[in-house]
């Protein structure tokens, strides 16, 4: 089953907030399973990703991933 509009936004925030920074979707999945939460497959978690993905220079094919912030 699909996530709804409000549980992509949760997961989105959560892969792009500080403390997952630098952390992989499955470390990031795993730690929170670790914690009792399941926001969602790590397949979501790339998906929600790659649109936010950006080259970092022009020519580039982005990697799924990469968040904005990371730029």
């Amino acid at each position: 089953m699909a996530l709804d509009a409000l549980e992509n936004q949760v997961l989105l925030d959560t892969l792009n907030s500080e403390r997952f920074a630098d952390t992989a979707p499955g470390a990031i999945h795993a730690t929170l399973l670790d914690e009792g939460r399941y926001l969602g497959s790590v397949r979501a978690m790339y998906r929600l990703l790659a649109p936010t993905a950006r080259p970092s220079s022009p020519g580039t094919t982005p990697c799924i991933g990469t968040r904005a912030s990371d730029s």
